[in-house]
């Protein structure tokens, strides 16, 4: 018994499913990953998966997780605890 087809709308959420919306997105016809900027070939799993093992791809995602971290220092910078002085509770 052949095996059932599956719609291509379905493979290209399965592979934004299994890599996450941040990086990939689809419109029912292509796959498009937003970290490259670019239209990736989903027609065979293998396509997707030597995308994703590409150097410019992996260095986008290194640059995305750096711009958090910097983000998160800077955010964490701010709201030091010695920023802010003593209360004291017994002036009320």
């Amino acid at each position: 018994m052949p095996k059932a087809k599956t719609s291509k709308a379905f493979k290209l959420k399965h592979y934004i499913s299994q890599y996450g919306e941040k990086v990939f997105s689809t419109d029912g016809e292509i796959l498009y990953c937003k970290i490259c900027d670019v239209r990736v070939g989903a027609e065979r799993k293998s396509s997707v998966g030597q995308h994703v093992n590409r150097e410019k791809h992996k260095r986008g995602l290194q640059r995305i997780q750096d711009e958090k971290q910097v983000v998160q220092q800077m955010l964490l910078g701010q709201a030091c605890p010695s920023d802010f002085p003593p209360q004291n509770s017994a002036k009320l």
